[in-house]
This record gives structure tokens, C-alpha cells and sequence, in this order.
């Protein structure tokens, strides 16, 4: 599979799991942390590209594909930066217990649906960084 399919195979993957409540934001981060190995390898190879390291040529700038690379980085790590956020305890809470102090009401489910929330935002904000209107 190519680098640019495997990336689409593994975003679609994350998005599906962003918008579902009983996701795990543990598979979540891990995801986005195999996610990123692939975009940046994706980076090496287009600078490989261009530095003639394989055979062929490129023909005219590739500012534009930089750009969407490094605006692909950029919304990863702010994906990665909310589910570090979301996947610590809430200050002040006992681990193991929920808001109220009793065991059994932890609000996983919940912050699952904001992050959710959250990376919906991010990746609309993003969709639409790139498009010309």
C-alpha cells in the first residue's frame, strides 16, 4: 500500500473512532502516534525525491506539497496535544474514582465525546486551511 494510502487508511481510521463514544482514547493516541511516523516518513520520502535520490526528476515547485505536509504534522500534533489532555486525570479527582467521589462513575465516555468534539473541529479547521474559495 502507499505511504499517501496508508496515511488516508489510518486518518479515516482515527476519524471513526474520534466520533464513537466508547472509543479508547489509548488506541486513539496510539493510532495518531503510528499516524505521524507515517506522515514524516511521507516527508523524508518527498525530500528524498528532490534531492535525486531516486530516479526521475521533479518538475516545478514543491512548496505547495511541503505545505500540506507540514499542515498534516501540525494537526496531528494538536490531535496528539488533546488526547494527552484528555487522557489525564482531571486535577484534583482520585484516580479510580469519579467527579463525586464514588467508584463507578468514571467519565471516560465522556471526555471521549469531547475530544471527539474537539477533533472533529480540528480537522474541519484543517480541511478548509488548504481549499481556495
Amino acid at each position: 500500500m502507499s505511504d499517501v494510502s496508508r496515511i488516508l487508511s489510518e486518518a479515516d481510521h482515527i476519524d471513526g473512532m474520534a466520533h464513537d463514544p466508547h472509543s479508547s482514547l489509548r488506541h486513539i493516541k496510539a493510532d495518531l502516534a503510528d499516524l505521524d511516523e507515517l506522515a514524516h516518513h511521507l516527508h523524508e520520502v518527498v525530500d528524498a525525491v528532490e534531492r535525486g535520490r531516486y530516479s526521475g526528476h521533479v518538475d516545478g515547485n514543491t512548496r505547495h506539497v511541503h505545505s500540506m505536509l507540514d499542515s498534516l504534522n501540525g494537526t496531528i500534533h494538536r490531535m496528539e496535544r488533546v488526547v494527552a489532555a484528555y487522557s489525564a486525570p482531571p486535577s484534583g479527582c482520585d484516580v479510580g474514582r469519579g467527579h463525586d467521589g464514588h467508584r463507578g462513575h468514571d467519565d471516560r465516555s465522556t471526555r471521549s465525546r469531547v475530544a471527539g468534539a474537539i477533533f472533529g473541529a480540528i480537522m474541519e479547521r484543517s480541511s478548509h486551511r488548504g481549499h481556495r474559495h
